[in-house]
């Protein structure tokens, strides 16, 4: 085996390890990647931050943003409990989640398409 596909296999399963830890938080885990790809020459140097300019990372940066600021008001809390009854049968809990992804689906179909 090449000696760059052996490096990238051995950085792939440092960012696996480190990862499933959990002790390093993975914007760190992934940033260092990047840097130490980067530096063992792995990345060209031209490329090494041409992903950020897909419209998708900043679609992540948002959910993750949105999702954090949800969870800190108690938002999440607050709708779980109302979905959410012990009392309740497992099949009905699972029946309720599924529909609502489902009408969360056929909401988000209805939206116009935005063209980039």
């Amino acid at each position: 085996m090449p000696e760059d596909q052996t490096l990238i296999i051995g950085l792939f399963a440092v960012i696996f390890v480190l990862l499933v830890w959990g002790r390093v938080r993975y914007d760190l885990v992934a940033f260092g990647a990047l840097t130490l790809g980067a530096i063992l020459g792995l990345v060209p140097s031209d490329d090494v931050f041409s992903g950020f300019g897909h419209s998708a990372v900043a679609i992540i940066a948002l959910v993750l943003i949105v999702s954090r600021g949800l969870s800190s008001s108690g938002a999440v809390e607050l709708i779980a409990s109302r979905v959410i009854d012990p009392e309740r049968p497992l099949p009905l809990h699972i029946a309720i989640i599924g529909s609502a992804g489902r009408c969360c689906q056929r909401s988000s179909t209805m939206w116009p398409r935005w063209r980039s």
